[in-house]
């Protein structure tokens, strides 16, 4: 798959931004999203500095449920750049994947999309991934399923959360697995793109880890 070129574009800037029409398209998206399920934007009073996620070592784990990593090699965890970096989203609504696609390309980053967790854990490649943005509820497996499967690689991926129908026992459970963030639509540009840089700043520090732990042997 050819990934898309582009210069690094500084998140949350307004003058002169050529991006602005993702931005606007995916704002109004999730404003009617958000309007179709009867609620706006819901506050939650979390701790976003979740517990951290173990690190289980060079084993791959086995599945916990019918679902099982096919194409994440635990060797494969190298350099994960901001510029350019790799984000899958996974949302069951193609337009919610489009929208966040066209968004987070015209910032620089390199985007995978995905319907369904079932279909990203048979074609996904998440070795170089930086993050996972995915929708909480989808059919089939969801987003918590995916976290806990995450959770479990050498090097564990950061996740963000999303969802239409936002509720405090579903958002403290995800944080308190380690989710980056749990955004209620509609949620911001600026909440999604800071949700990011602290899952990328995660990810190269997770690396930073294994790749110092390997030296050490």
């Amino acid at each position: 798959m050819q990934w898309p070129d582009g210069a690094r574009v500084r998140p949350g800037r307004r003058a002169g931004d050529p991006h602005r029409p993702a931005r606007s398209a995916l704002r109004a998206l999730l404003h009617d999203q958000a309007h179709r399920h009867g609620h706006g934007s819901v506050d939650f009073a979390l701790d976003h500095g979740g517990a951290r996620r173990p690190h289980l070592g060079d084993e791959q784990p086995g599945p916990r449920s019918d679902l099982q990593l096919c194409h994440a090699d635990p060797q494969r965890h190298g350099d994960v750049s901001r510029n350019g970096a790799r984000i899958i989203v996974v949302d069951d609504d193609i337009s919610v994947r489009r929208a966040l696609s066209r968004l987070l390309i015209s910032a620089g980053y390199q985007v995978q999309t995905f319907e369904s967790v079932r279909d990203l854990l048979m074609n996904g490649e998440l070795g170089r991934t930086a993050c996972v943005i995915v929708d909480v509820r989808m059919p089939g497996p969801g987003g918590l399923e995916l976290q806990e499967i995450l959770s479990q690689v050498p090097v564990p991926i950061p996740i963000i959360f999303i969802t239409g129908n936002p509720d405090v026992p579903t958002a403290v459970k995800a944080m308190k697995a380690g989710a980056v963030d749990f955004l209620s639509k509609p949620f911001s540009e600026e909440e999604l793109f800071g949700a990011v840089e602290r899952a990328l700043a995660l990810r190269s520090a997770s690396t930073d880890q294994r790749r110092m732990a390997h030296r050490r042997r």
